[in-house]
């Protein structure tokens, strides 16, 4: 070990102020760059905080009960909805256009369920939506639509 910090020292020595002007200045560049680097990845956890949020904000049932209405809300940054799955009903039908539809902050979109054997519709199915957000990336939501 003290053989090591001997040679350490006399190359200390031997280096001009000129070679310890490029050595501080590189080491301050490689700082500069990692704080860029720190900073962005903070940006960026900020980014995915704002993201959409899409939430259940009605359910009715028509009275036959052979129809529903189910309304969702984006409680965050504007999306665009991809895709709508009923997941635990295979007779149950999606009746209205939704691929591409922009859903503003705040605002609401009615989706329209319809069944098509011979049940009723019974609350507690889920609803997975599958939205486009303001970034590009791809978000899954699962509602439990219930009343």
């Amino acid at each position: 070990m003290e053989e090591y910090l001997a040679q350490a020292q006399e190359l200390a020595e031997q280096l001009t102020p000129q070679e310890w002007a490029y050595i501080g200045g590189g080491f301050l560049f490689f700082l500069i760059i990692m704080m860029a680097i720190r900073r962005s990845r903070k940006r960026r956890k900020v980014r995915v905080k704002k993201a959409s949020n899409i939430r259940l904000h009605s359910f009715q049932i028509a009275p036959l009960g052979r129809d529903a209405f189910v309304k969702i809300r984006n409680t965050g940054e504007p999306a665009v909805l991809s895709g709508l799955k009923i997941v635990g009903r295979d007779d149950m039908i999606i009746k209205n256009a939704f691929a591409g539809q922009k859903i503003d902050q705040n605002k609401e979109y009615g989706i329209f369920l319809e069944v098509n054997g011979r049940e009723k519709i019974q609350p507690g199915f889920l609803l997975e939506v599958t939205i486009l957000g303001p970034n590009g990336q791809v978000q899954k939501s699962t509602l439990k639509v219930a009343n």
